[in-house]
């Protein structure tokens, strides 16, 4: 689907559910960089040669764990970054290295405060890997649905949308969430998308489109974040770069 994929982890090498989202997210024949943000300074080493004992250690149960994750890939590369906060140290990475979309774990959005920031910041589409997705051997989006909201911060993620569904020859729906307001919403999506079916369902957003990643969405799309959304999906969300950013991975 990417050809070039960005794997955030940050402070424990545990990412299981990230990395093998961020494999099924690669094309064949791409690029997946695993970066493992890490705490410490990069200089100087304090500690002397316990502290530097300890931090080889580190570097080789994380290499040890991707592999164990994945297998002997040729796609993957590890690279641990130190010296920067989590969001600016993958921000950089990203916009330097080109990638067509990040991917972080659920578990990052309680346990890494920068994973909020990055997600608002992100010059590409980021994706968040569901609890339980390193079971997930077969990913193939089928059924691929976007959230609607008012015209010109959602547009990227109908466009977003309608090029991964095109590419990978999924249905697409729209879903406007609230009251009469919803029927311009979608009404302006379709304009984008013209071959998406569209559906407006009553209830409170967040917790129509959770209820809707648990019966019959592979992915959803998000024009911007939503915690509670990000929080409880059970199945993968991607969350559209903001329209006023590079949106060259939309165009791809």
């Amino acid at each position: 689907m990417f050809a070039a994929v960005l794997v955030a982890l940050a402070g424990q090498a545990e990412g299981r559910d990230a990395v093998v989202l961020g494999a099924q997210l690669a094309s064949a024949d791409g690029t997946l960089v695993v970066a493992h943000v890490m705490a410490t300074l990069a200089v100087p080493l304090t500690g002397g040669r316990e502290a530097t004992a300890r931090r080889r250690e580190l570097l080789r149960d994380a290499g040890e764990e991707i592999y164990a994750t994945l297998g002997p890939d040729p796609r993957v590369r590890y690279l641990p970054l130190s010296g920067a906060p989590f969001p600016e140290a993958v921000s950089a990475l990203a916009r330097r290295g080109r990638f067509d979309v990040v991917v972080v774990g659920q578990n990052m959005l309680s346990s890494e405060p920068g994973t909020r920031q990055l997600l608002a910041a992100a010059a590409c589409p980021v994706a968040v890997a569901p609890h339980g997705h390193r079971f997930v051997r077969d990913f193939a989006p089928a059924r691929i649905t976007v959230s609607c909201g008012p015209p010109g911060p959602a547009d990227g993620a109908v466009l977003l949308a309608a090029a991964i569904a095109e590419r990978v020859g999924a249905s697409m729906r729209l879903i406007g969430l609230g009251d009469e307001v919803a029927d311009e919403w979608l009404a302006h999506a379709q304009g984008l998308a013209p071959q998406a079916a569209a559906i407006r369902v009553a209830g409170r957003g967040p917790a129509a489109l959770v209820a809707a990643t648990r019966a019959d969405v592979d992915l959803l799309v998000l024009g911007a974040a939503d915690d509670e959304v990000l929080r409880q999906a059970a199945c993968p969300v991607l969350v559209a770069p903001m329209p006023a950013r590079d949106t060259r991975p939309v165009a791809a």
